[in-house]
């Protein structure tokens, strides 16, 4: 199993990444102070690599299972948060403005694709060595 270090990576075996994906997720949960609140960090702060700043005009959120005050720059390692942070400065000279003390990042969404393709049958569409399934869809790798 992953074990969350800020900056450290999944690892290369095969279940590395989902590793990693669970470390992150478990990371951010606890940031968000548990009930599935969102832990969250102005954008200028995170691009600052600031750690976080509550005070009287903190922004508020939509969210409505609530937010908590976080650190989010370092919740990810150092390649990840140098391309998120690539993409709002990216934003921010395509719409200027984006880059605000009052936008805030809420962390983290992660999504999990399969690895793996499964083969169906070129006539029959079905599964190889299954009868009666039928792969569909971006799991089964015949997304799109």
């Amino acid at each position: 199993e992953y074990k969350f270090q800020a900056g450290a990576k999944g690892g290369h075996e095969a279940m590395g990444g989902l590793f990693f994906q669970r470390a992150i997720e478990k990371e951010a949960a606890l940031r968000g102070g548990g009930g599935l609140r969102a832990p969250v960090q102005r954008v200028t702060d995170f691009l600052d690599s600031i750690p976080r700043k509550q005070s009287l005009d903190f922004p508020t959120s939509s969210y409505r299972l609530g937010v908590k005050p976080a650190s989010l720059h370092d919740i990810y390692p150092a390649h990840i948060t140098k391309s998120i942070s690539s993409a709002l400065l990216e934003f921010d000279r395509r719409l200027p403005g984006f880059v605000t003390p009052h936008a805030l990042l809420h962390g983290v969404e992660t999504r999990t694709s399969s690895p793996l393709r499964v083969i169906r049958d070129k006539d029959t569409l079905q599964c190889i060595g299954i009868q009666g399934l039928y792969p569909a869809g971006e799991g089964a790798g015949y997304a799109g």
